[in-house]
């Protein structure tokens, strides 16, 4: 079957988008008069603290003192599946959801990253380890082992929800290695992440522009997905289908201005 735009044409196209952005020659800086005209600073002006903030959020959402309508936000999961031998927690990722119980790892691990870069030690908070208890969204499963945005879930679904948790954790690790189970968390994400490049018709040292043509894998069967999206310079490449001739690469690609 006829692929349409060849995959090395898709490579040159990539390469050149990347090589123009280098260059600087897409877009220069162009002095406009008037904004020149503007301070970089206005003045009056007033920062929010946001440092004041990300304590206050702090301090809210992880009270389990709180009462109210929808309070508190917190809540301690005390039958965890992946790490059974130490509890769990989990925040509301909206106030008033309808599913109390749920929790995500794209709310939970950032609030408690977000708390430790402004000096709050998340790994010994009124008797709590916060650190220790994240690592329960890490999916600990052969077919998975890495971090999902739920504890117990698959990938495959959204390379948002696939990506950023394994992201957010390595951010954590680097704020508290060698917590818990991080050390073989943070190997088993990498290894995990290598095996679906190399399965989608990488190398282990693969260059530029095979790992911009990435697109999510569902890890369980190694396999890419449909109607998986990602951007490059001007273009936006989609994957159509799964093409016999590049196997776990491309069946068709089309560029969408």
């Amino acid at each position: 079957m006829n692929c349409g735009i060849t995959m090395n044409k898709i490579i040159q196209i990539i390469i050149i988008n990347l090589l123009l952005y280098g260059t600087g020659l897409f877009a220069q800086q162009v002095n406009i008069p008037r904004v020149e005209l503007m301070p970089d600073m206005p003045a009056p002006y007033q920062m929010r603290d946001w440092k004041n903030v990300a304590a206050g959020y702090d301090s809210m959402v992880f009270d389990f003192d709180l009462s109210g309508q929808y309070l508190p936000l917190v809540w301690i999961n005390t039958s965890p599946i992946n790490y059974p031998a130490h509890n769990s927690f989990g925040l509301h990722t909206a106030v008033g959801t309808y599913s109390p119980g749920n929790a995500e790892a794209i709310n939970l691990l950032p609030a408690v990253i977000g708390a430790s870069l402004i000096g709050i030690d998340k790994s010994n908070q009124n008797g709590y380890n916060w650190v220790l208890m994240c690592e329960e969204f890490f999916n600990r499963r052969p077919e998975e082992n890495v971090y999902l945005n739920n504890s117990v879930t698959s990938s495959g679904s959204d390379w948002w929800y696939d990506t950023m948790p394994n992201i957010f954790f390595y951010q954590l690790y680097d704020l508290y290695p060698h917590t818990g189970d991080f050390d073989y968390q943070f190997t088993s994400v990498a290894d995990q992440w290598l095996a679906a490049v190399v399965r989608m018709g990488g190398k282990h040292d693969i260059d530029l522009a095979e790992a911009v043509l990435l697109v999510v894998l569902e890890q369980a069967s190694q396999k890419p997905l449909r109607h998986a999206v990602l951007f490059s310079g001007n273009f936006r490449v989609r994957r159509i289908m799964t093409c016999n001739k590049y196997k776990s690469r491309f069946r068709s690609l089309q560029l969408i201005p």
